[in-house]
């Protein structure tokens, strides 16, 4: 985490997109850190939060370093 102030509303742009990015990255030029959850949670409605969530998830899933250890549910309609 930075020490870097940055206005509400650049952080609601960065979380009101259809894709919300995941990590969330500070928007300082060249900084890189990542925007601290709990932030993003004092600006952000529900519904976006859930969609950063989902996003995690995914990138977990996603990520090699997992692979043997998380997976997605095979049952067939399952969305978990």
């Amino acid at each position: 985490m930075c020490a870097h102030k940055y206005c509400s509303e650049c952080i609601k742009h960065m979380v009101n997109q259809e894709t919300v990015p995941y990590p969330i990255i500070c928007p300082a030029d060249g900084c890189g850190a990542k925007v601290c959850l709990k932030d993003i949670q004092a600006i952000a409605p529900a519904s976006v939060i859930e969609k950063i969530a989902e996003a995690a998830i995914n990138a977990l899933l996603l990520d090699p370093k997992y692979k043997d250890k998380y997976q997605s549910c095979f049952r067939t309609g399952c969305e978990q």
